[in-house]
């Protein structure tokens, strides 16, 4: 999913790139969100996520305490 202020910033710094995207929608919101957009996409991501991939992401250092303690939260699971 893109937008056009996104896309517009990424080659405004770096020209040079090709961009490629699923969807391309209309406008950021005035919260930043893309218009019509898809929803939430960390809730429809992280919705089958459990515990042993967050000890592994632990372990592997990708996230730290704080921040499993976050997406915990999120997701529901805390």
């Amino acid at each position: 999913m893109s937008a056009p202020e996104g896309v517009d910033h990424i080659l405004s710094n770096f020209s040079q790139i090709k961009i490629t995207v699923g969807a391309h929608d209309e406008r950021l919101n005035s919260r930043g969100f893309i218009v019509p957009g898809l929803g939430d996409f960390g809730d429809k991501y992280f919705a089958g996520l459990g515990e042993p991939e967050l000890q592994s992401w632990l372990h592997l250092g990708v996230l730290t305490r704080d921040s499993a303690d976050a997406l915990r939260g999120r997701i529901g699971r805390k």
